[in-house]
């Protein structure tokens, strides 16, 4: 039984790299060009993603696999949650600047807070990467040309936070690849 579950997890991300693979290019360059212009990242996550967007601010803040300096990134912070979903955007509006990106992580189904951060960070011309999963994706008018969408191909909640700290592991060794020229794993 738990070998099957491997194989299941294995064929998952077989399907993942097949789906993905220019969609997490595209969002290094922009996380990378990012950083080179002088900007932050900024991260958020709903209910669900949240603990991949800490993981996610923490390796860029401090370490993923080799010594370098930090790079600026900040997690937008629940502890100010309010009733009217703005918990997210007010902050982006207070933090965000020309040349910040906005990373959104959406492991659940609810994306209500997470849509009015991606229209406040559009409303300051911000570029957005989205990590989402089949459960719950922004609708395309919530999307720009700009914007960059990482969606897990699949619906079972547990797989896809696996395979969005997956996901957040491979944006990090991109990063410090093209920054830094660190051997990748």
């Amino acid at each position: 039984m738990a070998s099957q579950q491997l194989l299941n997890r294995l064929d998952l991300l077989q399907k993942a790299e097949t789906a993905l693979s220019p969609s997490l290019d595209e969002a290094a360059e922009t996380l990378v060009q990012t950083v080179v212009g002088g900007g932050k990242i900024m991260t958020c996550g709903d209910e669900a993603g949240y603990g991949a967007a800490t993981e996610f601010t923490h390796k860029l803040v401090h370490v993923y696999q080799v010594e370098r300096p930090p790079l600026p990134a900040c997690l937008l912070t629940t502890q100010f949650a309010s009733a009217d979903d703005a918990l997210y955007e007010r902050q982006v509006q207070a933090l965000g600047k020309p040349e910040d990106t906005l990373v959104c992580i959406l492991g659940g189904q609810d994306s209500r807070v997470l849509t009015r951060a991606i229209y406040q960070a559009h409303s300051l011309q911000l570029p957005v990467i989205i990590i989402d999963n089949l459960l719950a994706k922004p609708a395309a008018a919530e999307l720009w040309e700009q914007d960059v969408e990482i969606c897990a191909p699949c619906d079972n909640p547990a797989l896809v936070h696996e395979l969005q700290i997956t996901l957040v592991h491979c944006l990090c060794e991109a990063i410090d690849q093209q920054l830094f020229g660190t051997p990748g794993s």
